[in-house]
């Protein structure tokens, strides 16, 4: 009897031991559980702020860029302004303005001018009659081309009167020409005015004997005794 009982207090002491070890691991699970979950929801919450750093950073520079490009279309505005503003030297745009005025109108002047000469022009003259005269050098000889080309070659005694600058040219030249003094012009050939040009110009400053050899240079380079 005393045996049965010692087995059963021992069995009974087995349960309740076996009982405590297992809510005790119960508890310890819960507890290893709920660490996880907190783990868990501590990666999360981290994860979450990281998020919104680098959505606020990505917000930072969106905002950046908008304030960088507002400020370029600013700029760009500025300089079309500055661009179509009045400028200050306004009398020297005039000048300019005028400069090419005159550049366009000499354009005009020789276009309106491409027919050759008529022969029975009253102010020309012949190869034979230019000739003559710069055999006896008795006539003022005017090449009216360009520097350039009466470096390059010219009649005989002539001097160079270009019609592009004639006014600086014939003042410093024919300053003291007498009035009445016998003058043959010549340029290139019949489709080159410019002593047409001068000749004009120096009507207009009171000379009155002038004639033009409408021929030109065309001719004249092949004339070995007018060279």
């Amino acid at each position: 009897m005393s045996f049965r009982l010692t087995r059963s207090l021992a069995l009974v002491l087995t349960l309740s031991l076996l009982a405590g070890c297992g809510r005790s691991n119960r508890e310890s699970r819960h507890q290893s559980h709920r660490g996880k979950i907190s783990s868990r929801e501590s990666r999360n919450s981290s994860y979450q702020s990281r998020q919104r750093a680098n959505d606020d950073r990505r917000r930072g520079s969106h905002d950046r860029r908008s304030r960088d490009k507002r400020s370029d279309s600013r700029r760009s505005t500025e300089r079309r302004s500055d661009a179509v503003a009045v400028p200050e030297s306004l009398p020297e745009q005039r000048r300019t303005t005028a400069r090419r005025q005159d550049r366009s109108d000499r354009v005009l002047l020789t276009s309106e001018r491409e027919k050759p000469l008529s022969p029975s022009s009253a102010h020309e003259i012949s190869h034979d009659d230019f000739r003559t005269l710069i055999q006896n050098q008795s006539a003022l000889i005017i090449d009216a081309r360009g520097p350039e080309q009466f470096a390059e070659g010219h009649v005989r005694g002539a001097i160079n009167v270009p019609a592009g600058e004639m006014e600086d040219y014939a003042a410093s030249k024919l300053q003291n020409v007498d009035r009445s003094q016998p003058i043959v012009l010549y340029c290139s050939s019949q489709t080159c005015h410019a002593s047409e040009m001068v000749y004009e110009y120096l009507v207009g400053q009171g000379f009155t004997n002038m004639r033009v050899y409408s021929p030109g240079w065309l001719v004249l380079k092949s004339a070995r005794d007018m060279l």
